[in-house]
């Protein structure tokens, strides 16, 4: 019987453990954790650098707002961000006119945080690269700066795509723009 050398067994090991780590599968519940630590960090926290530090935070990270309108892009609501200064373009923007900001009571479980709630999930797969897609939802109670105007329970719907290393590449805003709208004028 032949013995293998300590470098042909080292090399078969160093084999092994590459081949695992490349084939292991991202945790849906890894994606989930890093998604809820973003919204605690912008929401809860109001921090966010520590927010950007859960996306790609570089070019390819993309915040699209589809509830803007003309008028709502003429006091600073554009309709999409992208790049790593996008969440505090969006952020800056929306704080520079509203104040008072808070998410109204929910009955639903907390997700990460009172009054945001898990609307749905798909979990990624090999398929589409282990890409997992989360819905949250929350409204918004707040206070326009310029005119006094409550926006109230203005429902929010939002679409977070979480990627294979656990890092927001993409969000999509839904909102009740005839609130913010009504509020605004």
């Amino acid at each position: 019987m032949k013995t293998p050398n300590v470098a042909t067994l080292a090399a078969c090991i160093a084999a092994c453990m590459f081949v695992t780590a490349v084939s292991a599968a991202p945790s849906c519940a890894d994606q989930k954790t890093a998604l809820n630590n973003y919204l605690v960090a912008a929401f809860a926290h109001g921090n966010l650098t520590e927010a950007a530090s859960y996306t790609t935070n570089d070019d390819s990270f993309e915040l699209h707002w589809w509830s803007t309108t003309a008028g709502l892009e003429k006091i600073g609501f554009a309709p999409t961000y992208t790049g790593p200064q996008a969440l505090f373009k969006f952020f800056g923007g929306v704080f520079s006119v509203v104040k008072d900001f808070h998410l109204a009571k929910s009955d639903a479980p907390p997700a990460p945080l009172p009054g945001i709630s898990d609307a749905g999930e798909l979990c990624g797969s090999a398929t589409n690269g282990y890409d997992s897609v989360f819905v949250k939802e929350w409204q918004e109670i707040s206070t326009v700066i310029k005119n006094g105007n409550q926006i109230t329970d203005a429902r929010n719907l939002v679409r977070y795509v979480v990627n294979a290393d656990n890092l927001i590449r993409e969000v999509n805003i839904f909102a009740e723009t005839y609130k913010y709208e009504a509020a605004f004028a």
